[in-house]
């Protein structure tokens, strides 16, 4: 155990050993290269440190108690007990030897402390001398609100008299079932070790599986790459280590501008299959989760936030199922069960505390076998750039123009739209503007094309616009249609951005919608058939000065309770919880 500890620093390092004995543990660090200090209260083990280690130039010696240590606070990088507090006059006194370790040690130190477990089974052992437990510990590092118990091990289920009890050919069969046993149960070990780190900033790791592009999708990007790295950028503005992980890309995809250049960044293997494709790589996935798990493991986080849908989620629980430390917060950016329901919600119930985007996908949660406590919902904003006034105005021909911008598939209801353009543009509005905007390569741009070449007044552009930008477009369209089946995120990013623009929108009543919509008050919530939505169209582009008023209801809505800042109050509140219980 000693030996894994020393693995975990540096060096050389500054390392301070409190009740060092004959330098058993003392040697060890010194012929690692360490600068030692061995402490003891004893003159004559101090005399038997010197004389083990007398060629050694690296080793110091001081003669006093652990509970007044002799050093400058932040002095060692390293601070260790070991085979000492059982010799102690009191807990109390043991307690006082902890707050000193905790004193003396450098910010991003480490602290390991052995001790005799109070609450260890100890079959057959006398219990001499002081114990404690991990609760003790606890009580010591809660003052503390900058330490981090990083690891708990033990050894000796069965204690040293009860192994000597066994006979010797069975002693090598019944210690490796006591060390698989101590693997489990280390708080229920004889002898336990508690590994503490000492880190006044915490230390945050945050997984977005896809967070560089190439430079031209910036300006396309999806809800849940919006809402993944607005909220590193809001993590950044606080005094956090963050270190971002996200999958492995090309060498011309980058971060956006916004992300900050200082920001640290590891990256795993890439499970996705290219875009625009969608879906996962089975042979990489597995090594996708393995690197995921090593990088946390070796940085020690004290928070992972995870930000995607709900597989993501999966992942969190399934890691913290297998046993990463420290706190764990997931973003769910939409609810898509992919496991069965008990599964799903055993490994959702891992994770410590989970921020969803609505209302709409926290009841699913709570449907699903979540609780309600750890859930909490922050309700995310759009850019600025969707709210700022004075947008210039696009003149595609048209004194008037009905705009669909989605992706062309299914999901966004591509084909519903284009039936009901076609019906509108030729029998009823030949006047009017009839406009797709699109991500290219999708399963329905082939016939928003076809509409294009048979109707003067439909019109098909595809990103990136040579013309105009998506929010000028957007803010100069006389009506908005999306007509989903389903939704990516929840709430649909493009849907809140129309909304903050004050252009008037029809949709569907489906999953969060009727949270940013009143139906007929700030838009109009329609069946995602073609007849429905040419009903509603007709209505809307009869009614302009009703949709107007609509409009601009709309967008007072949602800049008065979704916007960036509520999404940030709600998130830091989750992380001063979780900062509060490390």
């Amino acid at each position: 155990k000693f030996q894994q500890a020393l693995d975990t620093i540096s060096s050389p390092s500054k390392v301070l050993e409190i009740g060092c004995g004959t330098g058993r543990f003392a040697l060890k660090a010194a012929l690692s290269g360490h600068e030692v200090h061995a402490l003891d209260l004893s003159v004559p083990m101090l005399k038997q440190s010197r004389i083990k280690m007398a060629d050694l130039d690296n080793v110091h010696y001081c003669n006093s108690e652990g509970a007044k240590l002799p050093f400058k606070d932040k002095s060692f990088d390293f601070v260790y007990s070991i085979r000492t507090f059982n010799q102690v006059p009191s807990e109390a006194y043991a307690r006082e030897v902890i707050g000193e370790a905790i004193r003396v040690c450098k910010d991003d130190g480490f602290i390991l402390l052995e001790f005799v477990d109070k609450m260890g089974i100890g079959l057959l052992s006398r219990k001499r001398g002081v114990h404690l437990s991990v609760g003790d510990i606890r009580k010591v590092t809660n003052q503390h609100s900058f330490i981090r118990i990083m690891n708990i091990s033990g050894i000796l289920i069965f204690s040293q008299t009860a192994m000597k009890l066994v006979p010797s050919i069975l002693l090598g069969m019944f210690g490796r079932f006591d060390k698989f046993l101590s693997g489990l149960f280390p708080a229920l070990t004889t002898r336990c070790y508690v590994m503490l780190h000492k880190n006044p900033t915490a230390k945050l790791g945050f997984f977005i599986p896809r967070a560089k592009f190439q430079p031209w999708r910036f300006g396309m990007l999806g809800g849940e790459a919006v809402i993944s790295l607005k909220t590193v950028e809001i993590l950044s503005k606080y005094c956090y280590q963050i270190t971002l992980m996200t999958s492995e890309a090309p060498q011309s995809y980058q971060l956006p501008s916004f992300i900050s250049s200082e920001l640290h960044l590891e990256t795993v293997t890439d499970p996705f299959k290219p875009l625009p494709a969608k879906g996962i790589k089975p042979d990489k996935l597995l090594k996708h989760f393995i690197e995921l798990y090593r990088l946390i493991r070796r940085y020690h986080f004290d928070i992972i936030h995870f930000s995607g849908g709900t597989k993501s989620a999966y992942f969190l629980g399934l890691l913290k199922t297998i046993g990463i430390s420290g706190k764990t917060v997931v973003t769910i950016t939409s609810y898509r069960p992919a496991l069965p329901r008990y599964i799903g919600a055993k490994l959702l119930r891992k994770i410590d505390m989970i921020l969803t985007l609505s209302e709409y996908t926290k009841h699913k949660l709570i449907e699903s076998g979540v609780n309600e406590d750890k859930i909490h919902v922050a309700r995310p904003g759009v850019d600025e750039k969707w709210e700022s006034e004075g947008k210039t105005k696009v003149d595609l021909g048209y004194e008037r123009f009905v705009l669909f911008w989605r992706d062309a598939e299914w999901q966004n209801g591509a084909d519903i739209c284009a039936e009901a353009f076609a019906k509108l543009a030729s029998e009823y509005y030949p006047n009017t503007g009839f406009v797709f905007a699109i991500r290219p390569v999708h399963e329905y741009e082939g016939r928003f094309r076809d509409l294009a070449e048979e109707y003067d007044n439909v019109q098909l552009h595809v990103f990136p616009y040579d013309d105009f930008n998506i929010e000028d477009l957007v803010a100069s369209a006389s009506l908005v249609v999306l007509p989903f089946r389903k939704l990516s995120a929840s709430p649909q990013i493009a849907l809140l951005e129309t909304l903050a623009i004050g252009t008037p929108v029809i949709t569907t009543p489906i999953e969060s919608n009727g949270e940013l919509i009143v139906s007929g008050e700030t838009g109009m919530l329609v069946e995602p058939t073609v007849d429905a939505l040419c009903v509603a169209m007709r209505q809307a582009l009869d009614n302009p000065l009703d949709m107007a008023e609509m409009g601009a209801r709309a967008r007072e809505h949602v800049r008065t309770n979704w916007h960036w800042k509520i999404y940030e109050d709600e998130m830091m509140a989750v992380y001063k919880h979780l900062l509060a219980n490390l």
